[in-house]
């Protein structure tokens, strides 16, 4: 664990994890970040702590640098918050979809990327590509099942909001 000055960290994989409102139960420990080519740091795990200790008005905060690099760093964000499971399936979605649309991946290497199957990365791309966005909030926030989410995703977003209600 090192200490360090909280404007050196980078939150650009925050957008990958959904709504989290609920910062009642944070725990006393350090973020977990990976080193970028610019000297910087990329929060990996807890993005509500850091905005806590922003808050705070601390200049630096404790970290555990993650020894990995690129778009392995998305594979660790889902690695960071799956213990107690506190990724949601459209977490993983926005993971999966962004390893694709950004970084290339194909199914296959995503799959072998997260330690997942082919038809679980279908599934999370099918959800980022084709689930209505007010639908996916409600995933996020545990009120829409996964499985229904996936049903849902055969109908247009249109009929999705008609549908889910």
């Amino acid at each position: 664990m090192i200490f360090v000055p909280i404007d050196r960290l980078r939150t650009t994989l925050a957008p990958l994890r959904g709504e989290r409102t609920d910062s009642s139960d944070l725990a006393a420990m350090p973020l977990r970040v990976a080193r970028t080519p610019e000297a910087l740091y990329e929060v990996l795990d807890g993005f509500k702590r850091l905005a806590l200790w922003r808050g705070e008005g601390r200049t630096e905060v404790p970290v555990v640098v993650e020894p990995v690099e690129g778009p392995a760093m998305k594979a660790r964000l889902l690695q960071a918050n799956t213990p107690s499971k506190t990724a949601s399936p459209m977490d993983e979605a926005r993971i999966v979809f962004s390893l694709a649309a950004d970084d290339g991946y194909s199914v296959s290497a995503i799959a072998k990327l997260l330690g997942k199957k082919p038809a679980w990365v279908d599934r999370r791309l099918t959800l980022a590509r084709r689930l209505a966005p007010e639908l996916a909030s409600r995933v996020d926030r545990g009120r829409l099942s996964l499985t229904r989410a996936c049903a849902l995703t055969a109908f247009t977003a249109a009929e999705q909001g008609r549908l889910a209600t």
